[in-house]
């Protein structure tokens, strides 16, 4: 097993124990774990790219396999990393609409703050999925027009988003 995974599954079993320096033992591998996240991120991209070529474009690979790193992937990752950022903007959008609505319906009778936490958590997991369900096509469409496909992904998936959330 690495280092990393044994190293965070004794500091998971220390901090139970509430021994204060437990997670301090994470800090020689997080290198490692760094590293790791970096080369399973880009062998995902570059596989994932591959079969999207494969399928969509009908390029088959040079050697036995796609492995290269080229504008496609980095068009992919910057996809990627934008749909990520979205989702980071809704939640982080939810958290400060949340503490401060909280904040005020504490001052409410009743459980009126409680009630709001809830469906605002709600509200944000319903557009969230939403959002990512209208970017589903993201990676076929930058792939396929070998340009960063939000607009035309979005297009795509107007008027069929039940379909696709229940493919999903």
């Amino acid at each position: 097993m690495p280092k990393v995974m044994v190293a965070y599954i004794e500091a998971r079993a220390y901090a139970a124990e509430e021994d204060p320096d437990a997670w301090s033992r994470l800090i020689p591998v997080i290198p490692q774990g760094i590293l790791f996240f970096v080369l399973t991120s880009g062998l995902t991209i570059i596989m994932f790219s591959g079969l999207t070529k494969l399928v969509v474009r009908g390029q088959k690979p040079v050697r036995l396999f796609h492995l290269a790193w080229g504008a496609d992937e980095f068009r992919l990752l910057t996809a990627w990393g934008m749909q990520f950022a979205i989702i980071i903007g809704i939640a982080v959008t939810y958290f400060v609409a949340n503490l401060l609505a909280q904040g005020m319906m504490s001052l409410a009778p009743g459980g009126m703050g409680i009630l709001f936490g809830i469906l605002g958590a709600a509200g944000v997991a319903i557009l969230a999925v939403w959002i990512l369900v209208r970017l589903s096509f993201i990676a076929p469409e930058t792939i396929a027009k070998r340009r960063i496909g939000v607009s035309s992904s979005w297009e795509l998936t107007e008027d069929h988003y039940w379909p696709l959330l229940g493919f999903w």
